[in-house]
């Protein structure tokens, strides 16, 4: 399943959601080479299980989120980033919204480190980030509909609750059909991201303010 769009307006422009998107592009285009990450930009900033785990490197848990590999591997995650962004961070605030993101983000690739410490695979991507995002988008507005393509060609629309919920379910059951080194996909740091940014969404939201509007 495919998200298009939701329908669920703001009150505000999501600043930082339009900057993480930009910077991610931008990012992608400079660091390509042949249509996929060059291999000097991953060997420097992105991280190792291994090298996590004997204590260096750290650093690299927050460069890593700005790096993707192809195209499909930064267009879904912006794709994501889009359409769910903008609300959470129309709910909590630029800042608090910083927090949920980079958090989500850092711990989501610890999740992984842990899952696997001494694996030498090259972790990078926002996955992690926006699995946060989407924990925080479905405690908030559960009930918001969602357009979404079921591939080949069906278009439904979906109500947050059921779309993200079969997404993390998807997550946590790939966990145990395959692992990351014969996936290619980090599934832990994505359910890792995604309990973290539900934690810090129930911690981080503002008390009554604006409720939730789904047009009929």
């Amino acid at each position: 399943m495919i998200p298009l769009k939701d329908i669920n307006p703001t009150s505000r422009v999501a600043i930082l959601t339009y900057f993480l998107l930009a910077a991610n592009i931008v990012i992608f285009l400079l660091t390509q080479q042949g249509g996929l990450i060059g291999e000097a930009v991953v060997q420097q900033y992105a991280f190792q299980p291994s090298q996590i785990s004997a204590g260096h490197g750290y650093e690299r848990l927050f460069t890593a989120m700005f790096l993707h590999e192809s195209v499909l591997h930064v267009g879904g995650n912006m794709l994501f980033l889009w359409i769910f962004g903008n609300n959470v961070e129309d709910r909590l605030g630029t800042l608090r919204f910083a927090l949920l993101y980079l958090v989500s983000g850092i711990v989501g690739s610890l999740v992984q480190v842990y899952s696997d410490p001494t694996s030498t695979a090259y972790g990078l991507g926002a996955s992690g980030a926006i699995s946060g995002v989407l924990a925080a988008y479905v405690l908030f507005y559960p009930s918001a509909r969602v357009l979404t393509l079921i591939i080949p060609f069906f278009v439904v629309t979906l109500r947050a609750w059921l779309f993200i919920g079969y997404w993390i379910g998807l997550q946590v059951l790939n966990i145990f059909l395959s692992t990351s080194a014969t996936s290619g996909v980090a599934f832990f740091a994505h359910v890792g991201g995604f309990a973290t940014g539900f934690l810090l969404a129930l911690v981080l939201q503002p008390r009554g303010g604006r409720r939730a509007y789904y047009p009929l």
